[in-house]
């Protein structure tokens, strides 16, 4: 009876980072397909087909490293496909696919969360919700520094580093969760916060710009000239079936008249 060969998936490949420079794909992901004939007599083949990791799209792959990829409609993925593998007795054959490092988070992005938050607490610095603001914004500066850490980290596997990207999504959600909460706490803190210090904060709840302010002016205006149109012509349209009438009636009124 002939064995079965024996495939390893190696999503535990070696992470790029900076590491790979001596083949210029550096800031890219290595997943090796290893596929093995253990029979040392038999000469076997094989079909492989193994799915990507769900973020990655056609795009993302550099290099296929020999296999097909195939986009499964049914499973919403990426697959890479071999098909017809020949190994000879003892043989083993490893196909390497490159893709870019798609599981990184903008850090600029991150640092501007960062010093927003910085402002929205400074600005409630005198006021009543300063502690509990305080205590908001410790809790975003330390997802941010948990994300920047984890996706840096150049000893984990690829299995742990796209692992960290999706926790770090979580993270991510839940930082600006709360930057929305220090916004609404800097609106109810009340008159104890300065308009220099709310002005600072460049709040998402701020008034429109003046170009947003003049075009908002001409819709309500242009709604009250149509609607002012449509009571003028109603009215028109009653005043001449009242001079109608009054004239149908008085001509009645003539020649029911004795003379």
């Amino acid at each position: 009876m002939r064995k079965k060969i024996v495939i390893t998936l190696a999503l535990a490949g070696v992470l790029c980072l900076g590491t790979l420079s001596t083949d210029g794909w550096c800031g890219a992901i290595r997943m090796r397909v290893v596929v093995l004939n253990p029979s040392a007599t038999l000469t076997q083949s094989k079909n492989v087909r193994t799915p990507l990791p769900k973020e990655t799209t056609f795009q993302n792959v550099k290099d296929d490293g020999g296999m097909e990829i195939e986009y499964d409609n049914k499973e919403g993925a990426l697959f890479a496909v071999k098909n017809d593998i020949v190994l000879e007795p003892g043989e083993t054959k490893v196909f390497e696919i490159i893709f870019d490092d798609v599981w990184m988070m903008n850090e600029d992005k991150l640092e501007a969360s960062r010093k927003r938050t910085e402002k929205l607490v400074s600005a409630m610095k005198t006021s009543k919700a300063y502690q509990r603001a305080t205590l908001i914004g410790e809790g975003i500066y330390a997802n941010i520094d948990q994300i920047i850490r984890s996706q840096n980290n150049q000893t984990v596997t690829t299995n742990q580093h796209i692992a960290y990207y999706r926790d770090n999504l979580q993270l991510a959600d839940s930082i600006q969760k709360d930057i929305t909460e220090l916004e609404k706490l800097l609106v109810t803190a009340g008159g104890s916060v300065s308009l220099d210090a709310v002005e600072n904060a460049d709040l998402n709840v701020k008034g429109p710009d003046t170009k947003t302010t003049w075009i908002i002016i001409f819709v309500i205006l242009i709604f009250i000239g149509i609607l002012g149109g449509v009571f003028y012509f109603t009215w028109q349209g009653q005043a001449g079936a009242k001079t109608k009438e009054k004239e149908t009636s008085n001509t009645a009124f003539k020649e029911n008249t004795p003379t």
